[in-house]
C-alpha cells in the first residue's frame, strides 16, 4: 500500500505511528500529496487528508493519471457537500469513479502528543482559551 498524505494530516499521524508500524501493516511508502510522484500501478493507495479543494483537486489528477490501481479516502474532517460535489463530478468526467473503493470521515482534527495530551494545532489558543474573562461566544469563534 501507499499512504498520501497532506501536511496537516501528516502531523496527526507522525507522533502516533512510527516508520516501523506502517510497514508492519503493510504500507511500503507514504508521501506528501503536493510532492512529484510516480504510477505504482496494482498497488491500493491510502488517502488521508483534509476535506479543501485543493485536495480533491489533486486527488482527481492522480486517477487522472493513473497513479495507483485503487485509493481509500479518509478526511480528517467531514467532506461538504460542495466538495462530496466536486470529487464525484470530476471522476465521472475523466471516467475514474471505480479507482475510489470508499470514502472516509474521520474527524480527527486534531494532533496527539501523548496518550492523554493532543493539541488543536491552533496558533495561540491556549492564550485565547485561557483567559480569565473569556465567555463561550468567544471560545466557539475560534474553533
Amino acid at each position: 500500500k501507499v499512504l498520501v498524505y497532506d501536511a496537516f494530516c501528516r502531523d496527526v499521524i507522525s507522533p502516533l505511528i512510527t516508520v516501523g508500524r506502517l510497514r508492519e501493516n503493510g504500507v511500503t511508502l507514504h508521501m506528501l500529496i503536493d510532492a512529484p510522484r510516480e504510477s505504482i500501478p496494482d498497488v491500493p493507495a491510502v488517502y488521508f487528508m483534509q476535506p479543501t479543494q485543493e485536495n480533491v483537486r489533486r486527488f482527481v489528477q492522480d486517477c487522472q493519471k493513473q497513479l495507483y490501481d485503487s485509493a481509500y479516502l479518509n478526511f480528517s474532517a467531514p467532506l461538504s457537500r460542495e466538495l462530496m460535489d466536486l470529487l464525484a463530478r470530476s471522476l465521472v468526467e475523466i471516467n475514474a469513479v471505480n479507482v475510489v473503493a470508499k470514502v472516509f470521515d474521520q474527524y480527527l482534527g486534531f494532533v496527539s502528543l501523548e496518550p492523554r495530551l493532543f493539541t488543536l494545532n491552533m496558533r495561540d489558543s491556549f492564550a485565547r482559551y485561557s483567559q480569565p474573562r473569556v465567555d463561550n461566544a468567544t471560545v466557539e469563534g475560534c474553533m
